[in-house]
């Protein structure tokens, strides 16, 4: 009992010092009377909140464990029974107080260690509320202690002790933000709680003293009046016990409402009815609303968007006949005061006790927006290596149809020329579709050039028209920004937009076609995924019947369609091509109204045009070209048109074959001019690792890469890596005629530089 001597000896500094030591058996029997005066009221509470703590935690833990915790704690309240009752029955318990002091510590620190053990067995993994009530339930039985027990405070700490303890340890092991407040919290709750019992006990203890002062001065007073006196003065400890234990409540009030306050999250308290009674200071931000216009006059269910209300009222309901059967955790779109409306993922337990829920929101709008947008990207991608590897093959064999078509055309007569016409349209088609698939494929970036959109916006409108009973009506303001822009790709994005609107109006109909130029300042942005800066803004509207809300976030899928014989890769496409040009596709859409898709293009820092030199017709020429060619029938097409535009032509498979030529070819004083390598050889060196060792042989070495993978890093910066041009496979002889015009007139230009020097 070291500690309630150290008790006694510390509340002797504030009074005389008992000196006999009847004085001190006397002071230490009305201690243990008060100890076990009070024993009754303990358990009532002790049995209550058992119950109460059980009953909310029968849906989180296995029954078998409640069952033998409960039994524990009831086991123990009546062995502290039957000893009060023994105390009682026995007349002289007053003059022999210390062994009932002993076991009076005893089964309460027993006692403590059945509490405390909750902390071990009853504490929910998952479930924050159920954890936060387990901490509420142990504070609240420290509490109780501190105001009840604390005639001598080794009892008060026998109990709470191992109480309250295990419970803080538990919130500091699980080592996260939120527990580690929740764990210091409980540290300060404990120390206040320290702080009243001994205060308590100091009360308790100077009034006890104070009463056996005052029975020598009224020595000669009768038995009956020395009792009253003391009885008087156990009624002035049991008032001033009540105050502080009011007092203990007030500051348990106090840590709670600043848990609640600072929880991190809006935080809202529920009614049966809906109404909402309190909310922290992070609501006020969620809502745009504040606690005065909220708290005792707004449902929760004003906070739902409509199309989330049935569920979260139902939620509401079934959580108050059986909390188990609605979600702890849900996610439901939250509007504010404005009428905006946010992602929010719901936590929401029931107060134990009550009819009432706590309701703990986060926004998650923004990691939704970027998990969608991952998921878009990793189904274009998908889909990218598939065209990918189809790309390069597949106009490999164009690249000879196409060939072969161009020379064929110069010898052939009317009929036969104009069926090689036809074939070369089909060709083209073709050429067209595999472009389209790669608009999907991972790697690279577009081959751009700087353009005005103007003039490309009605000609790839009119051509994704033709045939259609349906007009364009175009709004395109001069003094349009520029653009950096590959060509192809963005006519494919304009054609498949405008075919999509034509078949959303099989009655026929007007489309709007528009342009404009918009700038964007972080602010105004926030609701599309784009950098602040200039854009040219391209939008297409038609008047059809619209697009249903459950089918929006899907449109932009890959194979997603709602078309009988649609393929789903339209706007697929749309969106890929636009991405990777940095910027994004929006869309708006009713029902029965019609819909607009927007396409936001970056402006280039550009001011001119970058033109493009065509031929009508393939334009002679003359010199040595050494071309590298995996494919055979590639190769032999590709030689026997340099042949026809006057060029001499050799050709090898691969980079090792094509560094032994050319160093034979200058050994015998014999040079190229030109060279055209293919950009993949499978096996062997393409090339991106072939003009590394041209340029080492000859420096002076001139090269074009050719691929039939338009989208490889090479073709679009094809000058960061040696190559003065690039021709996409697959290509016609007019086409290679206006390469060749342009690379070899710059060889030209530069000679002539060299002998004006």
């Amino acid at each position: 009992m070291p500690s309630r001597d150290g008790t006694v000896r510390a509340a002797a500094h504030e009074t005389k010092p008992v000196t006999t030591r009847s004085e001190k058996e006397q002071l230490r029997g009305l201690l243990v009377r008060q100890l076990y005066a009070l024993v009754p009221v303990g358990l009532s509470a002790a049995v209550s909140s058992g119950g109460i703590l059980v009953l909310v935690l029968w849906s989180e833990l296995p029954h078998g464990r409640l069952l033998i915790w409960l039994a524990a704690m009831l086991s123990l309240a009546l062995l502290q029974y039957l000893l009060m009752i023994a105390y009682r029955r026995r007349p002289a318990a007053a003059e022999s107080a210390s062994p009932w002091f002993v076991l009076f510590i005893a089964v309460f620190a027993s006692n403590g260690l059945v509490w405390g053990s909750a902390a071990l067995f009853l504490f929910p993994h998952d479930s924050l509320a159920h954890q936060v009530f387990v901490a509420f339930v142990l504070g609240g039985m420290t509490a109780g202690a501190a105001g009840t027990f604390s005639a001598t405070f080794s009892a008060f700490l026998a109990f709470s002790a191992p109480a309250f303890l295990p419970v803080v340890v538990r919130f500091f092991l699980i080592n996260d933000d939120l527990h580690l407040a929740m764990g210091t919290l409980l540290i300060i709750f404990a120390g206040s709680m320290v702080v009243c019992a001994l205060r308590v006990n100091q009360a308790i203890v100077s009034s006890f003293r104070q009463g056996l002062k005052n029975l020598d001065l009224i020595a000669d007073l009768t038995e009956s009046n020395a009792r009253l006196g003391r009885l008087n003065a156990l009624l002035e400890h049991e008032i001033a016990q009540r105050q502080k234990a009011e007092e203990a409540l007030r500051q348990s009030e106090s840590i709670y409402r600043t848990i609640f306050e600072h929880t991190g999250t809006a935080t809202f308290i529920v009614e049966e009815d809906a109404t909402v009674s309190m909310m922290n200071s992070q609501c006020e931000k969620f809502s745009g609303y504040s606690r005065t216009e909220v708290e005792g006059r707004m449902k929760f269910d004003q906070f739902v968007a409509e199309e989330d209300l049935q569920r979260v009222s139902e939620y509401h309901r079934m959580r108050r006949l059986d909390s188990g059967t609605a979600p702890e955790r849900f996610e439901f779109r939250f509007k504010d005061r404005f009428g905006r409306v946010r992602d929010i993922l719901a936590t929401v337990g029931m107060i134990a006790g009550t009819r009432r829920s706590v309701a703990s929101l986060v926004d998650i709008s923004e990691k939704k927006k970027v998990e969608e947008e991952h998921l878009k990207i990793e189904k274009l991608e998908s889909l990218g290596i598939l065209a990918g590897g189809i790309a390069h093959d597949f106009n490999n064999i164009l690249t000879a149809i196409l060939g072969n078509i161009s020379l064929a055309k110069i010898y052939a007569r009317d009929k036969v020329r104009k069926r090689l016409e036809e074939a070369e349209r089909a060709s083209a088609k073709a050429r067209d579709l595999t472009q389209q698939l790669l608009s999907f494929a991972k790697a690279g970036a577009p081959v751009k050039r700087t353009l005005s959109l103007a003039e490309l916006i009605r000609e790839s409108a009119s051509f994704g028209l033709s045939g259609s009973n349906v007009r364009c009506e175009f709004s395109i303001p001069d003094g349009l920004w520029l653009v950096d822009v590959d060509e192809g790709q963005i006519s494919r994005v304009i054609t498949n937009l405008v075919i999509n609107a034509d078949q959303a109006m099989p009655e026929g109909g007007t489309i709007e076609v528009s342009a404009e130029n918009a700038a964007f300042r972080t602010a105004e942005n926030a609701r599309l995924p784009l950098r602040p800066g200039k854009y040219v803004k391209i939008s297409v509207r038609d008047h059809g019947d619209g697009i249903p809300g459950e089918h929006l976030a899907k449109i932009f899928d890959p194979y997603f369609s709602t078309k009988e014989k649609g393929t789903g890769l339209g706007l697929a496409t749309v969106y890929s091509i636009v991405s990777k040009h940095g910027g994004c596709v929006d869309v708006e859409s009713r029902p029965g109204i019609g819909s607009t898709f927007h396409f936001y293009l970056p402006a280039s820092r550009k001011q001119v045009v970058e033109g493009i030199e065509t031929a009508r017709r393939p334009l002679s020429g003359k010199g040595r070209i050494l071309i590298m060619e995996d494919g055979e029938e590639v190769r032999r097409i590709l030689a026997e048109m340099l042949e026809h535009l006057g060029y001499e032509a050799d050709s090898v498979r691969n980079g090792a074959e094509l560094i032994r030529m050319y160093k034979e070819s200058r050994a015998m004083g014999r040079h190229y001019d030109l060279v055209i390598m293919d950009l993949t050889v499978p096996g062997g060196m393409g090339a991106r690792e072939t003009i590394t060792q041209l340029k080492d042989l000859d420096p002076k070495a001139r090269a074009v890469v050719s691929s039939g993978y338009s989208n490889d890093p090479v073709m679009a910066d094809f000058s960061d890596y040696g190559f003065v041009d690039v021709i996409s496979k697959p290509y016609k002889i007019e086409e290679l005629s206006d390469l060749l015009k342009k690379v070899m007139r710059g060889k030209e230009s530069k000679m002539l530089r060299f002998l004006a020097s």
